[in-house]
């Protein structure tokens, strides 16, 4: 009994060293690459769903190592806590870079997410934007095999291996149709389909252990839900087709706008092919002057763009960064998609990446402008009024997430307080708000509605092209003035511009025939509501141009923005030390 009691002890001790070697093997098989240089961007391999235990134990071994950066450099000063940031971003990024897909399409919402995380990690994650990993030629091949079938070169013609751009779900080639026109092909990373919904749930688990961990610091719940949601829309290509349709039509009637042509004999759900349109990115300042283009015409037409979206139809594109638009100059007498390049100083925008739009309710719309108007006039019950018609109380904050500016200076009525900083400003701005309430911002981002996380993401990405730029025009008031007009359009539709008509309306205009026509009274009501607002911003134009030569002036703005930036380091002060 005692030798078999001793010869079964060695068998346990054999298997159990067994499987430790063999757990091992597979830890450092799948760390391995965190560790490794990074392969040939051009060679990657095809995401297959065997490689998702792999992916699970780099996320946590990547989440260990983070956390033990902080805690191993127990920083305390502003420099240590950079470097350690830096440290701790550098092993995100990493990690983003190997596992590919889903993660790189995370990492592009981290660098976004600049009211939130410190400047480091948004550094870091930027590269995330336009440099993402590129599938070998081959994996391209077969994907186009298995949609368009073994003839599809016959489609293609002059297919180029050689992708024009690589982004976090599929990547684009250039091809000519049978026709001899030029054309976009969108191919979809080979396996990505198939792992992404492994991918999502790993990171999911991985965002909600580290929030009940620590609750305060790390609460990014709303983060993974948001993925989850979007990413699935985002893959199917025929959708993104019928989003780009939907967006052309709506500027159909402006030939400042262009929305490439889609290819549906070509297209399916992994492959859209759409007319290949050339400019250069939104954000490229000095290519942008290359072409006789001033910088503050392409900043005041991406903002018109995107208000116009917002106010007008209710069909928000989210995810507007500089790499999924392109800017060029406007063709003479050109008009849609078919004007080509030509007339230097008229820009013309072209409108890339359906993938992820969002339908904004009919009433929700309307409070969304109306709560623009309330910021204009600094008064302070519109804004709470029309915040909690959308679902956030926080409504000081919410306004503040709008405009980057404290509360303060929104209810203040000088004609400054509409100003927008310099890019070195307002990341100062940014970085003390955020420190003041940073808890606070946490609860908005988690109970406030969907739409409004998509819009924050589209004004984010908004601020950051006409920071790229060098902030040549003042954002809050193109915003204003469109949200006015739309105002002015429901109200002569006969619907309630307050948005208490207790319609759903759809998106946008829809709903605009349940209100009965409008008296008189109404219209003349509405005309000289639109005109206080244009009256408004016209002053407010006039004082920022005046601000930019009159020394008086400049000195009263440096004065007050001193006194602003003083008393929310104080403010700043006192929540940290009471943290």
């Amino acid at each position: 009994a005692a030798r078999g009691g001793r010869r079964w002890l060695r068998r346990a001790a054999l298997a159990t060293l067994g499987v430790g070697a063999l757990a091992g093997a597979k830890f450092a098989h799948a760390v391995y690459p965190l560790l490794a240089p990074l392969p040939d961007a051009k060679a990657s391999e095809a995401f297959r769903p065997t490689e998702g235990a792999d992916r699970l134990v780099r996320d946590v071994a990547t989440a260990a190592a983070m956390a033990m950066t902080y805690v191993w450099r127990a920083p305390e000063t502003d420099d240590e806590w950079r470097a350690a940031h830096e440290a701790a971003a550098a092993l995100l990024l990493k990690l983003c870079q190997v596992n590919r897909g889903v993660y790189v399409k995370l990492g592009q919402h981290v660098a976004q997410l600049q009211h939130l995380l410190p400047q480091p990690y948004i550094e870091a994650m930027s590269s995330m934007k336009s440099d993402a990993p590129r599938s070998a030629s081959e994996l391209v091949e077969g994907v186009l095999r298995e949609e368009l079938g073994d003839g599809w070169r016959e489609l293609l013609l002059d297919f180029e291996t050689e992708p024009v751009a690589s982004a976090s779900l599929a990547q684009v080639h250039r091809a000519r149709s049978r026709g001899g026109e030029p054309l976009a092909v969108k191919v979809q990373h080979a396996g990505l389909r198939e792992t992404s919904a492994a991918d999502i749930t790993a990171v999911s688990l991985l965002i909600a252990a580290a929030a009940r961990l620590f609750p305060r610091q790390f609460d990014y719940t709303w983060l993974a839900e948001e993925l989850a949601r979007n990413l699935p829309q985002e893959l199917d290509f025929c959708r993104e087709g019928r989003n780009a349709e939907r967006t052309a039509a709506l500027f159909a009637d402006d030939p400042r706008v262009v929305v490439p042509r889609v290819h549906w004999a070509l297209s399916t759900a992994r492959v859209l092919v759409m007319d290949y349109e050339e400019g250069c990115h939104v954000d490229d300042a000095a290519a942008i002057r290359r072409m006789g283009l001033r910088t503050g015409d392409v900043a005041r037409l991406v903002s018109e763009v995107f208000a116009r979206q917002a106010f007008d139809s209710g069909f928000v594109h989210c995810d507007p960064h500089g790499s999924n638009m392109l800017i060029r100059p406007r063709a003479t007498g050109g008009a849609g998609s078919g004007g080509g390049r030509g007339a230097a100083g008229t820009p013309q925008l072209v409108l890339l990446d359906h993938g992820l739009y969002r339908e904004l309710p009919g009433a929700f719309r309307r409070h969304y402008a109306a709560l623009w108007r309330a910021i204009i006039f600094g008064d302070a019950r519109g804004i709470e009024r029309h915040a909690r018609a959308l679902g956030v109380p926080q409504y000081h904050l919410l306004a503040g997430m709008l405009t980057t500016h404290s509360w303060d200076v929104i209810v203040d009525s000088s004609l400054d307080r509409l100003a927008v900083t310099t890019d070195t400003e307002a990341k100062a701005k940014l970085a003390t708000n955020v420190a003041a309430y940073a808890d606070s911002i946490m609860t908005l981002l988690r109970t406030c509605p969907r739409e409004l996380l998509l819009l924050f993401k589209a004004n984010d990405c908004l601020r950051t092209i006409d920071l790229a730029l060098g902030a040549p025009i003042n954002t809050h008031v193109v915003m204003a003035r469109q949200a006015a007009r739309s105002r002015y359009a429901d109200a002569m539709a006969g619907v309630s511009v307050d948005g208490d008509d207790g319609g759903d309306g759809g998106g946008g205009g829809d709903g605009s025939g349940d209100g009965a026509a409008p008296g008189v009274g109404a219209r003349l009501s509405a005309l000289g509501d639109l005109w206080a607002v244009e009256w408004r911003l016209m002053v407010f134009s006039l004082w920022a141009w005046a601000a930019r030569w009159w020394p008086w002036a400049l000195r009263r703005r440096r004065k007050a923005s001193a006194e602003e930036e003083a008393a929310q380091r104080r403010q700043r002060d006192a929540q940290l030390q009471h943290q």
